[in-house]
């Protein structure tokens, strides 16, 4: 197999709003809402199911989680809109004696939270449920979404600053997911979008950067 041909099976696709309706639709109400943070916030799931009770600030009018980003090791903060930080304060009020937000989806985990694979069977098997094509579907996909919503929104500045991306073509990747790198396979590559493939290449080449 070609290395080309591997970075395909790995990669994370965008979801189109549809298809994401149906998917989280699909996931039980209990597990929804590292989903949730996730396109809200575009943090890797990983560092969703890693909050700890202590990174989240209440206390001023607009609840924030405050991280330390597992793969760059940079810190962050992401603002939670009210009707998601409802859903955390009903999370929070549910808890025992775990000191994260989402504790493991067994009783007797090695974990001490939640774990990114759990969440990528989670939303695979609400994808088959949904009848969504599984390829490309991951958690991952989510940071996708809220990229390309952001950068409608605000701009593709705003996109890097908000993904901690030190690369512009590694911004492009994500903000300009719902365009170029979600083609079909008998859908002509434009001119005008050879930059962006270029860009999507090398990011999968250099993934650790991303």
């Amino acid at each position: 197999m070609s290395t080309l041909g591997g970075l395909s099976n790995i990669r994370s696709r965008y979801i189109n709003g549809g298809d994401l309706e149906k998917i989280i639709h699909n996931v039980p109400a209990s597990e929804r809402l590292p989903f949730e943070i996730a396109v809200s916030t575009g943090l890797r799931i990983g560092d969703v199911v890693a909050i700890r009770l202590d990174q989240i600030d209440d206390s001023g009018d607009n609840m924030l989680i405050r991280f330390v980003a597992q793969k760059t090791g940079k810190e962050g903060s992401a603002t939670i809109p009210p009707p998601l930080a409802a859903r955390i304060r009903r999370q929070m009020r549910s808890l025992r004696t775990s000191k994260f937000l989402f504790p493991p989806a067994k009783r007797y985990a090695k974990t001490p939270h939640l774990t990114r694979q759990t969440c990528w069977a989670r939303m695979k098997r609400a994808a088959r449920a949904a009848g969504v094509s599984l390829d490309g579907v991951s958690p991952h996909s989510l940071r996708k979404v809220y990229a390309v919503d952001l950068r409608h929104e605000k701009g593709l500045a705003a996109v890097r600053d908000a993904l901690q991306h030190s690369n512009d073509a590694v911004t492009r990747v994500y903000a300009y997911a719902d365009t170029v790198l979600n083609f079909e396979s008998d859908e002509p590559i434009r001119w005008r979008d050879l930059e962006l493939v270029v860009d999507y290449v090398l990011e999968r080449l250099h993934e650790k950067n991303a």
